[in-house]
């Protein structure tokens, strides 16, 4: 037998080493371009007149809060609320949705928040692809509400979905014991079907919810109840139908709500905006905003770096040959 081609391969302890040196250079050329970057941009807004402006510029400005998404959580908006509220320097504020609704409870405490926003200044919300149940009932807190024509809005009603499993674990021959204190404990479960009480029980909830929903609407719309009801059967409709029946009261973009807000409050030149919600800076995205969190999430990334780089130089190295 006669060994040819033979290649000493490289050892695995190298190319891991190899690997996660690599992986920290381009770690630590990306942190410090983002920097570099970052830094530049925002001397670069503050210094050519770029309407967009800090939110520490104690002038008259325009605050931006996005609403984007399921609304599943109120509490980051609350707080973009909060400031625009408190800090005279905001003199209105933009809602900008593009959400396709969310829980009652978050969109009702959002709704609430502006309800009391719009006593002290102008509140103005932009619709942008979707503002839709959860998001319309944020909306119709607004003094004034702009949509693009082809912007799907509405669908003010209520869903509870639960699917039922029972048929599924019976060919499964698959038991589940369920033990409660209460007998409507287990109305939901999805392991038996729903009774004809649970069910009635169940929709006169969802009824009551539905009323709390169209009354919402009718109060920040400045309209009786009976005007919305007829709209309200959870049908989804288009901004410009939904101007047409009065539950939109413009048709525009963003930047035509701005223009309508800067003219209300007299903001001469162009309108300064700032978005509310607080901007991390680089030490926050790398390092996270709880000790630990972000340096965990940065090494990781390393470590799957520095091993990918090392299993593709692995994958160079040649195996030895052999022929007779």
């Amino acid at each position: 037998m006669q060994e040819t081609g033979i290649r000493e391969p490289m050892n695995k302890n190298s190319s891991w080493k190899w690997g996660l040196s690599i992986a920290m250079v381009v770690v630590g050329f990306c942190a410090l371009g983002t920097s570099c970057f970052w830094c530049v941009g925002k001397t670069a807004n503050i210094s050519t007149g770029n309407p967009w402006t800090d939110k520490r510029d104690k002038r008259d400005k325009i605050g931006i809060v996005e609403v984007s998404g399921p609304i599943e959580n109120s509490k980051a908006i609350l707080e973009d609320i909060r400031e625009v509220s408190e800090e005279d320097s905001f003199r209105a504020v933009i809602i900008r949705i593009d959400s396709p609704g969310g829980t009652v409870g978050a969109s009702h405490e959002i709704y609430e928040a502006l309800m009391r926003l719009r006593e002290k200044k102008p509140v103005v919300v932009s619709m942008e692809n979707m503002a839709a149940s959860g998001g319309y009932y944020i909306a119709s807190a607004a003094d004034t509400i702009f949509a693009n024509p082809g912007t799907l809005t509405a669908s003010i009603g209520v869903i509870m979905t639960s699917p039922d499993l029972s048929k599924l674990m019976q060919w499964a021959k698959v038991d589940m014991n369920v033990l409660t204190a209460g007998e409507r404990k287990d109305a939901l479960s999805p392991f038996r079907p729903i009774k004809d009480s649970e069910r009635t029980e169940l929709k006169e909830m969802l009824a009551d919810i539905h009323e709390s929903f169209i009354e919402a609407v009718a109060q920040g719309r400045k309209k009786g109840v009976e005007e919305i009801r007829p709209w309200a059967d959870g049908r989804i409709m288009t901004g410009r139908k939904a101007k047409e029946v009065g539950l939109v009261d413009e048709m525009g973009g963003f930047d035509v709500a701005i223009a309508h807000v800067a003219e209300r409050i007299g903001m001469k030149g162009k309108p300064r905006l700032v978005y509310v919600r607080r901007e991390k800076g680089m030490f926050e995205l790398l390092f996270g905003p709880t000790p630990g969190e972000g340096t965990q999430l940065l090494m990781r990334e390393v470590v799957k770096g520095a091993l990918n780089a090392a299993a593709e130089e692995m994958q160079e190295v040649p195996k030895l040959k052999y022929q007779p």
